[in-house]
């Protein structure tokens, strides 16, 4: 398969999943077993805390928000960091079946990068914004992406 527009939003649902299956110490091997009821309940049986489906996705989608913030503080944040091995773009795979042979472009790469982004609400330079932070809940530490959005915007500029 070719990267394709509409990846990113595939991609999103899939990291709120796996974030959320981490934060439930769940078994991340067979993720197509549970389904977001089966984990809400999980949750409100653990915990006595009610949670619907929408707000554990929104736990998901904060998590990796969280995440991308934590990178751009230490200095790992820009786009140029989020790449993939060097394997998966210059071996092609040998295996027998449809994806025989196939490798990642950087022209899909970058095509597959710039989709998630629009699908999680960041910059083009994969920075969060500050709407999505708020959206999140994070709008208390969005003055991380502010500082980082400014520098970015600074460098562009030279």
């Amino acid at each position: 398969h070719k990267i394709e527009n509409g990846i990113g939003q595939k991609l999103v649902e899939k990291s709120q999943l796996y974030n959320v299956l981490d934060s439930l110490i769940l078994c991340k091997s067979n993720p197509e077993t549970c389904t977001w009821k089966d984990l809400a309940d999980y949750y409100t049986f653990a915990t006595g805390i009610q949670i619907t489906e929408d707000d554990l996705k929104l736990v998901g989608d904060r998590i990796e928000n969280l995440a991308k913030l934590f990178n751009i503080l230490e200095g790992k944040g820009a786009r140029s960091y989020d790449d993939l091995p060097y394997k998966i773009k210059n071996c092609p795979v040998t295996d027998e079946g449809p994806e025989k042979g196939a490798v990642v472009t950087d022209d899909e790469l970058q095509l597959g990068i710039d989709d998630y982004y629009v699908a999680r609400g960041w910059t083009a330079d994969g920075i969060p914004t500050v709407d999505r932070l708020k959206q999140v809940g994070l709008g208390s530490i969005a003055y991380i992406s502010e500082s980082a959005i400014k520098a970015a915007r600074a460098q562009e500029a030279t």
